[in-house]
């Protein structure tokens, strides 16, 4: 009878090859799991790429710091003269230079310039009438019909009115600049931001009637490190 081979090895012999076995199965399974699963499993989609052209720009350091937006012309408007207000521009009203911003009572001062004007004719008459006679005692005095001294005082009274009448015409230019003032105007472009008076009331020499802010001319006011005066 034949023996197998497996017969003639020892015991021990075919218990390490079990174990040599078993230990490969244990060692091969995970190895062989994680492969089929990357086989299996879906790939991820691609990441987009936006392209975009390279620039040069120059890079300088940046410090914030606080301030105000201020106007560079921001002026309180005042009459020079004293009078009943009429009229005040609303708050918020957009104003042209030249354009009024406030009206005064010209009553009086139109009545004050009528008199002036008055005055200046009256002046304006009676030195045409010296300057016609001087003119007639000249021609008379060329043929010794008039003393000379008679001459002299007609030559001085047409000075005197000339003087007068140069007075008489400076007072009737104020009045007339006097009624002009009695309407306070924009001395620039700008938004009225706050009134001062208001109709009915009597304002003073001097006295603000509205406040006037140009907001298309502004400035930036801020407090700065002493570190960056170098840099401004």
């Amino acid at each position: 009878m034949q023996r197998s081979p497996f017969a003639r090895w020892p015991l021990r012999s075919l218990f390490a090859v079990a174990v040599l076995t078993c230990l490969v199965a244990v060692f091969a399974w995970p190895v062989a799991r994680p492969a089929a699963a990357t086989e299996t499993a879906p790939s991820p989609p691609p990441a987009p790429v936006a392209v975009a052209p390279a620039l040069r720009e120059a890079v300088a350091p940046t410090t914030w710091v606080t301030g105000t937006v201020e106007s560079r012309d921001d002026a309180r408007v005042a009459t020079e003269l004293a009078g009943r207000v009429l009229w005040v521009a609303e708050v918020g009203a957009q104003v042209a230079r030249g354009e009024p911003l406030a009206r005064l009572d010209d009553a009086p001062l139109r009545l004050q310039a009528a008199q002036d004007g008055a005055a200046l004719a009256r002046l304006d008459a009676q030195l045409a009438l010296a300057e016609r006679q001087v003119v007639r005692l000249s021609s008379l005095e060329r043929r010794s019909s008039v003393a000379e001294t008679q001459l002299d005082e007609a030559r001085s009274a047409r000075d005197v009115l000339a003087a007068s009448r140069a007075e008489a015409a400076a007072r009737s230019a104020e009045s007339r600049r006097r009624v002009a003032a009695a309407v306070v105007r924009a001395p620039f472009d700008g938004v009225v931001a706050e009134r001062a008076l208001r109709s009915g009331e009597y304002a003073q020499v001097g006295a603000p009637v509205a406040r006037l802010v140009d907001t298309g001319r502004l400035e930036v006011r801020a407090t700065a490190p002493l570190a960056l005066l170098g840099r401004l």
